[in-house]
C-alpha cells in the first residue's frame, strides 16, 4: 500500500510540474499597430449594390462611401480591375465639412460592350482606412448594359396565395425580344419573409407559350426555412412537361396582346405542393382584368 501511495504522489508531482510548465510558457505575441487618431476611417457603404443592369441611355451608376471624420477633405481612389476598359472611375471622392457620406458616379465608356457582364474594382488608399471598424475598403461591381423597351403599365393578378392585383410595368429586352420582365409585385408590404427579386422574368415563345427559368419566388414563407416556389412544371418534373402549355399569351382578333396566363406548379421543396391549379394573370395596357373579372 505504501508503494502505491508513493507512486501516486510521484505521478501527481510530475503532472503538476507539467501543468505548471505549460502554463508558464511564453507566448509570442505582437500587439496590433495602433490607428492614427487622425485617420478618417473612409469606407464603402455595405448597402451598395454589386450588380446593375445599365440602360445605354443612362450609362452610369452611383457608389456611396462613408467616413468618421468631419473636415472637408478629398480622398484618392485606385482602380484595380476594369474589364474592357469599360468603366470611367473618378480619381477621388470629396466630402464637404461635416459630411459623413459622399457618392461617386461611375460611368461607362461609349465603346463598352453590351449584353456582357463587366466588372470593376476600386479601393481607398490604405492611409484613409481604419481596419478595426466595420467597413469595406474596396468595392467590386458588375454591370450589364441592356436596353429594355417599355410596353406600358399593366396588371398582375395573383390567383394563388394572396389573391390580389397590382399595377406593374411591362418591358421586353431590345436585343432579345422574346425576354420580358415586370417589376415584382410581391413586395415586403404584402407578405415578405422570403426571397425578393426586383423583377420577374418570362420568355414568350414562338408557339405562344410563356415560360420562365425553373421557378420564381413570391416572397412568401410556408414555414420557417421553407419557401414557396412558382415552378415551371417541367423544371419540377419531366412528367409535368405538358403542363407548361397552360401558361400562354392570349391575343385579340387583330393579334394584339390581351393577357398572359401564368400557371406555375406551386411547391415547397422537401414537402410538396398545391399543383398547377391556381394561375396568375398579366393583363397588358388597356385591358382591365381586375374590373372585368371582379377580382
Amino acid at each position: 500500500m505504501k508503494s502505491i501511495n508513493k507512486l501516486f504522489v510521484l505521478l501527481s508531482a510530475v503532472f503538476a510540474m507539467a501543468g505548471f510548465s505549460s502554463c508558464s510558457e511564453e507566448v509570442d505575441y505582437t500587439p496590433a499597430e495602433p490607428v492614427d487618431p487622425s485617420c478618417p476611417a473612409v469606407r464603402f457603404a455595405a448597402a451598395n449594390e454589386s450588380f446593375f443592369e445599365i440602360d445605354p441611355a443612362s450609362p452610369q451608376f452611383t457608389v456611396t462611401l462613408e467616413r468618421n471624420a468631419t473636415d472637408a477633405a478629398t480622398y484618392s481612389l485606385a482602380v484595380t480591375r476594369n474589364d474592357e476598359n469599360a468603366f470611367v472611375v473618378p480619381a477621388n471622392v470629396t466630402f464637404e465639412a461635416g459630411q459623413k457620406e459622399a457618392t461617386v458616379v461611375v460611368g461607362l465608356a461609349a465603346n463598352a460592350p453590351t449584353a456582357t457582364d463587366l466588372t470593376v474594382s476600386f479601393g481607398i488608399d490604405e492611409s484613409y482606412v481604419n481596419p478595426y471598424i466595420n467597413g469595406l475598403p474596396d468595392y467590386t461591381g458588375t454591370v450589364n448594359i441592356v436596353k429594355w423597351n417599355t410596353v406600358g403599365v399593366g396588371q398582375w393578378l395573383d390567383g394563388f396565395w394572396w389573391g390580389f392585383w397590382d399595377e406593374v410595368t411591362i418591358q421586353y429586352r431590345d436585343d432579345i425580344p422574346s425576354l420580358w420582365r415586370i417589376n415584382n409585385p410581391y413586395v415586403d408590404e404584402l407578405g415578405g419573409g422570403g426571397t425578393y427579386e426586383k423583377y420577374l422574368y418570362f420568355t414568350l415563345n414562338e408557339d405562344g407559350t410563356v415560360t420562365w427559368d425553373k421557378w420564381f419566388y413570391i416572397n412568401t414563407m410556408y414555414d420557417e426555412g421553407l419557401e414557396i416556389k412558382a415552378y415551371l412544371p417541367s423544371a419540377l418534373s419531366a412528367s409535368l412537361a405538358s403542363t407548361d402549355a397552360t401558361s400562354y399569351a392570349e391575343y385579340d382578333e387583330d393579334g394584339n396582346m390581351l393577357y398572359w396566363q401564368i400557371n406555375p406548379y406551386w411547391y415547397v421543396d422537401g414537402m410538396g405542393g398545391w399543383g398547377a391549379k391556381y394561375p396568375c394573370y398579366l393583363a397588358f395596357p388597356g385591358v382591365d382584368l381586375a374590373t372585368e373579372w371582379e377580382w
